[in-house]
């Protein structure tokens, strides 16, 4: 009995040894990362995969956009990379004695997402070096008469990129697998806008152009005719008001 019971032990160490080789090192059978299949394979070989596999995209440029503005970013060159062995690893990837482990790798598995790295000061810093592809520069808003008449020109308002925001909205995007990003730009009135003459038109230039003023000296008058005296008038800004 003690010899049957020996051989039996004998036999059950041999399959499990026997077991650790075939599954041991390998992931779990279905194992696969955002849906390409690794399962079976050992740690290097599915290391090798994903590389193959998500690498290219690593120097496909992301698209930063910001209404009709846009300015590519190429991950591997701002920051942004994969860990590919830590992939593996969330996988089911790595050498175990574990009995429960060894019959997951012959018979489990999921699809578990790619790891994604982040350099938060890299990234920073690309995402300032194309800065100025979302800079508008502010105009203000002009106020005039020409030959008699009220002309105006409307304001622009300025634009610049808000580096930290638009850092954050790259990094979102990238961890999501997103190819794409809205930049964050901050506006900034210009020291003249529409409103302001807006109201300077309706306190001024309407009233000048309404009718013609009539000078009179003792028994003498002049009719000063709205496009004389608009061709005198000047209209500026003082103190912030038209």
């Amino acid at each position: 009995a003690i010899g049957v019971g020996a051989g039996a032990v004998v036999l059950l160490g041999g399959a499990y040894v026997a077991s650790y080789f075939v599954a041991g090192n390998q992931l779990p059978a279905q194992a696969s990362v955002e849906g390409v299949a690794i399962g079976g394979l050992t740690p290097g070989e599915a290391a090798d995969v994903l590389r193959a596999e998500f690498g290219p995209a690593l120097e496909e440029p992301i698209a930063l956009t910001a209404a009709t503005m846009s300015a590519p970013l190429v991950p591997a060159e701002s920051g942004l990379g994969a860990d590919f062995e830590a992939t593996v690893r969330e996988a089911g990837g790595g050498f175990s004695w574990n009995p429960a482990v060894i019959v997951n790798n012959l018979t489990g598995g999921e699809d578990v997402p790619l790891v994604r790295t982040v350099d938060d000061a890299a990234l920073s810093g690309a995402v300032e070096a194309v800065a100025d592809s979302f800079t508008v520069e502010g105009v203000d808003a002009t106020l005039a008469f020409v030959d008699g008449a009220v002309a105006r020109t409307e304001a622009v308002e300025a634009q610049r990129l808000d580096v930290e925001g638009t850092t954050e909205a790259v990094k979102g995007a990238f961890l999501a697998g997103r190819d794409a990003a809205e930049a964050v730009a901050v506006s900034e009135p210009p020291a003249v806008t529409d409103a302001m003459v807006d109201e300077a038109v309706a306190a001024y230039a309407t009233p000048i152009l309404s009718g013609p003023v009539t000078l009179t000296y003792k028994t003498a008058t002049m009719d000063l005719a709205p496009a004389t005296i608009a061709g005198v008038y000047q209209i500026g800004v003082k103190d912030g008001l038209v």
